[in-house]
């Protein structure tokens, strides 16, 4: 193997996707992709169970499912289109999976709409209880 061969191997290596190990086939390229079909497990097992994984691993297993090329499991046509546009399902859902766990984060902690909210509702509960109280003590 001489050097350049051997840099582009280096290079083409480090760049590979979280996805890499047993060989995967490109429907419209017939070019080899190595991919690890446990990170596919993983991906159906965070997207099953909600907040089961965190933020950062469902943006990655999202990411790397949209950009992961032609097929792993079928090898005719029709099927191949089926699995890609069930694999990018799977990548949507981990994403917004994410998405709606980022606007939760928020909304518990940071919304001044939903704290402004919050206070009005304890006002008017407090009001309340103290009419109650004073209803109570007239008798």
């Amino acid at each position: 193997m001489n050097v350049l061969s051997y840099l582009a191997f280096l290079i083409l290596g480090a760049s590979t996707t979280a996805f890499i190990a047993s060989p995967a086939f490109s429907r419209s390229s017939k070019s080899a992709l190595f991919f690890f079909p446990e990170h596919f497990e993983r991906a159906v097992e965070c997207a099953g169970k909600y907040g089961f994984c965190d933020l950062d691993e469902l943006e990655k297993l999202g990411d790397e499912l949209e950009k992961f090329n032609g097929c792993f499991f079928e090898q005719d046509e029709e099927t191949c289109d089926k699995e890609v546009l069930d694999r990018l399902e799977l990548s949507d859902m981990l994403l917004l999976q994410r998405e709606l766990r980022l606007k939760q984060q928020y909304f518990e902690n940071g919304n001044s709409f939903v704290h402004d909210v919050k206070g009005e509702h304890d006002k008017h509960e407090r009001e309340e209880f103290v009419d109650h109280v004073q209803a109570d003590q007239s008798w």
